[in-house]
């Protein structure tokens, strides 16, 4: 493909920034088409370069620089690859795990596991079983819910959000479809049913900034082996409750090291009331000790904690 990628910036940056480009589903497909056309040029181009009399140079030149900026493109631009043998054994092992019973599935999985191959590997081994998924892959998200279920958080969050957007809708809930929560290798939560029934998730006013202050972490701790655990305890005391589905919902955020951005993001997948508790856990990379650990929490798209005076957590001693 021709020029797709110079620094952060792509032949698409333009048309992806007009209005209704976002709305596209699956743009990827129209770049395709668009890099046929756009090969087709570059050999008019150096068709034409090579008829010009006197500067027949010109065409080799444009063909060389041509070939080094592709070389470059596909040398730097971001790639991911996964074996299917691997996906294969992903796919079995849900299959396995899966309850006998013709119930749609919902399924949750750890990192390191890229989220879109966990949506995959749900839908495949929904097909290979004739049940229906709720994160399948293709769209099959509640609305509102999170698109990744790396997290116990993340997968309770999904299913209260669909039946907090059926109930008003006059749908069935995940009770009355009788969809299965299945947590693979999920450690710390309990994915049953009837707590999934009974989460609370609703919608509200946004975590203010000047009670920031009294949102509180506590109790740092990493457990486990192979697969180490890293927990925390939320406490909110400000005098009004924590919602869930907020237009700027809270967040933690996670680092090791401290030269690195707070791009992770941990969330809390429950409504958390007025003067209330939660320990929030989530996986971290093998190795990962206590000591290296930095926690901070964000009102998403509208302040960080540590940018309001509320200082990150620290493992360290």
């Amino acid at each position: 493909v021709l020029f797709t990628t110079v620094g952060p910036y792509t032949l698409y940056w333009l048309p992806a920034h007009l209005p209704g480009v976002n709305s596209i589903r699956a743009v990827a497909r129209y770049m395709v088409v668009l890099a046929f056309p756009i090969a087709i040029f570059g050999a008019f181009l150096v068709r034409d370069l090579s008829a010009r009399r006197g500067a027949r140079w010109l065409a080799p030149a444009a063909a060389l620089m041509l070939l080094a900026w592709m070389t470059f493109d596909l040398a730097s631009f971001w790639k991911y690859g996964f074996s299917s043998a691997e996906s294969q054994k992903r796919i079995e092992a849900l299959v396995a795990a899966a309850p006998r019973s013709p119930q749609p599935v919902s399924f949750a999985m750890i990192p390191p596991e890229f989220w879109v191959l966990q949506a995959i590997d749900a839908m495949l081994a929904g097909q290979a079983m004739g049940r229906g998924t709720l994160n399948g892959y293709s769209g099959s998200f509640p609305p509102g819910a999170p698109y990744t279920s790396n997290t116990c958080q993340d997968s309770q969050l999904m299913l209260a959000t669909y039946n907090h957007w059926a109930v008003p809708r006059g749908f069935p809930t995940t009770a009355e479809l009788d969809v299965v929560p299945l947590g693979v290798n999920m450690g710390p939560c309990d994915l049953g049913g009837e707590d999934i029934a009974q989460i609370a998730v609703t919608r509200g006013p946004s975590l203010k900034k000047r009670d920031v202050g009294l949102v509180r972490l506590s109790d740092l701790r990493v457990t486990g082996g192979d697969t180490p655990i890293a927990t925390v305890r939320l406490t909110n005391g400000t005098g009004s409750k924590i919602h869930a589905l907020a237009q700027h919902p809270l967040r933690l955020s996670w680092r090791t090291n401290p030269a690195a951005g707070w791009d992770s993001r941990v969330g809390i997948g429950v409504d958390l009331g007025a003067g209330e508790s939660r320990d929030v856990s989530w996986f971290v990379p093998a190795g990962t000790r206590r000591e290296e650990l930095s926690v901070s929490f964000v009102s998403e798209g509208a302040f960080w904690a540590h940018d309001v005076g509320v200082p990150p957590l620290s493992g360290a001693p």
